[in-house]
């Protein structure tokens, strides 16, 4: 009987940690990382001297694999899931990276050599949900909304500068659906309104116009300032003028160029007793303005109306970039085909 006693307990240990040692190799396994070389075509390289590029699989579980992509320098390029170590369906959230810290380096000191500058999700292959492109950590520059791989939903373009909205609206099945608004910093409400059915243009509206000069300022500028107006059109100089609600100059902002106190001098008193302009209007209503003067164009340059049209072909930029792995910043192809 106490021989009995005594061997059941030991049984039962050594079943306790036969358990315990399962578990723990089960876990090890799941959690092992394995590095395998990718050629151009991300595949598998069997000679590490002819990789572009490596990767880190991880698997998480029997149909999640977390790969994170790199360079031969050990850069990181992208990070996801997928459902397969062939990496042929991402599965999961996604980021991709990019190194460039000669113009990106952060004003506060974060390092901003090796940074994400697209971040959203895929669900079996396909885009989905929201999806970020960043200027720099932390600043955007486009969000997006996906769905089953179109752009459906909302659209945004930011400012570098100040990270505000320039550009809103929606996307149905890949096309601009409803009211556009382009936003311009300074205006609390849309400087242009655009509405688009089935992604075709059907009414815009100006909320802000911009100031119109007098018919007669391009010559009156021509004359004070003849002895200095062959030289400031050959130089492309550029004035930024500020106006009044009754269309008066009434400061000069800056120059393109760095000039002599002198001639800036006799620029600025030019502008300040030149003819109104017919002022800025937002909804019809007189506003202070910025206006820029090129002296080698005369007077037909301003801050509004259509200069900001256009920027985006949204519909296959962000799609495209994604699809060749951002190749248009230089940081190689996605590890899927």
């Amino acid at each position: 009987m106490r021989q009995h006693l005594i061997y059941k307990p030991k049984f039962i240990i050594m079943k306790f940690y036969f358990l315990i040692f399962t578990l723990l190799f089960a876990l090890t396994g799941f959690s092992q990382v394995k590095k395998v070389y990718l050629t151009a075509r991300d595949k598998y390289a069997n000679n590490p001297r002819k990789a572009v590029a490596y990767a880190l699989i991880e698997k998480l579980n029997d149909s999640t694999y977390q790969i994170s992509k790199f360079n031969m320098q050990n850069f990181i390029l992208t990070k996801g899931a997928y459902k397969d170590t062939a990496m042929k369906i991402p599965n999961g959230e996604f980021s991709f990276y990019l190194r460039n810290g000669a113009f990106m380096i952060g004003g506060d000191g974060t390092d901003t050599i090796n940074y994400i500058v697209t971040t959203g999700y895929y669900v079996n292959g396909l885009m989905n949900g929201l999806w970020t492109d960043f200027f720099r950590p932390g600043r955007k520059q486009y969000l997006y909304t996906y769905k089953n791989g179109k752009l459906d939903g909302l659209y945004q373009e930011f400012d570098f500068y100040t990270g505000d909205i320039r550009e809103e609206g929606n996307f149905i099945d890949q096309k601009k659906e409803g009211e556009w608004n382009s936003y311009k910093t300074g205006y609390s409400k849309p400087v242009y309104s655009e509405t688009y059915s089935g992604d075709k243009l059907i009414k815009t509206i100006y909320h802000k116009k911009g100031a119109k000069p007098a018919v007669n300022l391009d010559k009156y500028i021509q004359n004070a300032l003849s002895d200095y107006i062959d030289f400031l059109k050959s130089e492309g100089i550029v004035v930024q003028l500020s106006l009044t609600e009754q269309g008066k100059v009434d400061g000069i902002m800056g120059f393109n160029k760095p000039l002599n106190q002198d001639l800036q001098d006799l620029i600025k008193t030019a502008f300040l007793k030149s003819p109104n302009f017919n002022p800025g209007l937002f909804d019809e209503v007189p506003v202070r303005q910025m206006y820029f003067y090129n002296f080698k164009f005369g007077s037909s340059v301003d801050d509004t109306d259509n200069a900001e049209r256009g920027r985006t072909i949204i519909q296959s930029r962000h799609a495209n970039d994604i699809g060749r792995g951002l190749n248009n910043v230089g940081i190689g192809k996605p590890v899927y085909n």
